[in-house]
């Protein structure tokens, strides 16, 4: 009997700590399930949930909503020309960059997602949006040139094919 009894515990022991374990696992899934992998911000599925529930509090406490879609401009162009490492670089600091501008606001319902490729969105109060839209506007301003080389920065961008195979050149 105090074997079955030892048996017993040990079983509830290994038991526990399995079910701890699929409980981290199922967390991390969950969230991954949510996330761009690339940027670490709200994927599309998330960017729907979380939409969704700013929606209804909104309702309730009487504020309404915006939503703000920012499109990298020339990214196609910069991605081929610079490389697609170079290209996922941008991606992870245009995001990092949108989120630290997005939180200097600090309200509760903004919240910056990464629909892919090089296209983002912004959920704001109405209040706060054209705060946060100048804000994105000036950043972008004042960083986009650095983010190309010296010769391109002099050239005023990048010298690329367009979709129709015309040589052009790509501003930032």
């Amino acid at each position: 009997i105090i074997h079955h009894a030892i048996d017993r515990h040990r079983i509830k022991e290994k038991l526990a700590s399995v079910t701890g374990r699929l409980r981290e696992t199922n967390l991390r899934l969950e969230k991954m399930a949510l996330l761009d992998p690339l940027t670490e911000l709200l994927n599309r599925r998330g960017l729907q949930q979380a939409f969704s529930r700013e929606l209804q509090l909104g309702s309730r406490e009487g504020y309404k909503l915006l939503a703000l879609l920012l499109d990298i401009d020339n990214f196609k162009a910069y991605n081929d020309y610079y490389s697609f490492s170079q290209g996922d670089k941008i991606i992870q600091f245009v995001a990092q960059s949108l989120v630290s501008i997005v939180k200097k606001v600090e309200m509760d319902g903004d919240f910056v997602g990464h629909i892919g490729g090089d296209d983002f969105i912004f959920f704001s109060h109405v209040e706060n949006a054209e705060l946060i839209a100048h804000a994105i506007v000036q950043w972008i301003e004042s960083t986009a040139p650095k983010l190309y080389s010296e010769q391109d920065q002099k050239r005023g961008g990048i010298l690329g094919k367009d979709r129709d195979g015309n040589q052009r050149l790509f501003g930032f």
